[in-house]
């Protein structure tokens, strides 16, 4: 319940700071409401933005749908986060009781049974090595997913970053290209001609 009330504190502040600059963006002067151009989009507040929560940053550069993208793939990783979790205690729990078994067997004097099969989710047949490599396989898995998390985040922060960078560049259609008679003459009075053609973006 903290850290939700936490981030719903954290939202309304932001909320209010964006408010407030929408606000002072905005003149009134007689009776005519003037929209001032807007100032320099700032890489560096996106990237504060995303790097305090992901997906900030984009929605400060305008980029409402990339929120949900960047959500779902936090959402996705960490479905698999937790259930390769659930699957390599399941595991490690079972190949921890035969440890456990083989060190008291040893501890009295007696010779561990090394073709002991294991139940695990309530599957039979397992042998003890199997048992280590599934529990080392979800280990993996678990591992590389809670990478992936850690990758989504930076690259959430780089995007937010670079597309802030690119947010007044011009992207309209508005390019043509114009054609004229071309005709110089040199320093040796001698006359070149021929087209030259201009490209406008």
């Amino acid at each position: 319940m903290k850290h939700l009330m936490r981030f719903f504190t954290l939202f309304c502040l932001l909320f209010l700071i964006f408010q407030g600059k929408a606000q002072e963006d905005t003149i009134y002067s007689d009776n005519t409401i003037v929209i001032q151009q807007e100032k320099n989009h700032s890489p560096k507040i996106a990237t504060i933005l995303s790097a305090a929560l992901p997906g900030l940053g984009q929605v400060y550069n305008k980029s409402y749908w990339k929120v949900p993208v960047i959500y779902a793939g936090f959402a996705g990783l960490g479905y698999v986060v937790s259930q390769n979790h659930i699957f390599y205690s399941d595991f490690k729990n079972q190949y921890d009781a035969y440890r456990t078994y083989s060190e008291r067997e040893i501890a009295a004097g007696r010779t561990p049974q090394t073709d002991t099969l294991l139940t695990v989710r309530g599957v039979d047949g397992y042998s003890v090595f199997s048992v280590k490599e599934g529990r080392d396989y979800y280990r993996r898995r678990r591992d590389l997913a809670i990478i992936g998390i850690g990758a989504l985040y930076f690259i959430n922060i780089i995007e937010a970053y670079v597309h802030a960078h690119m947010f007044t560049f011009d992207i309209s259609e508005n390019l043509s290209i114009r054609y004229a008679p071309f005709y110089h003459v040199s320093s040796f009075n001698y006359p070149t001609t021929g087209m030259r053609f201009i490209v406008t973006f």
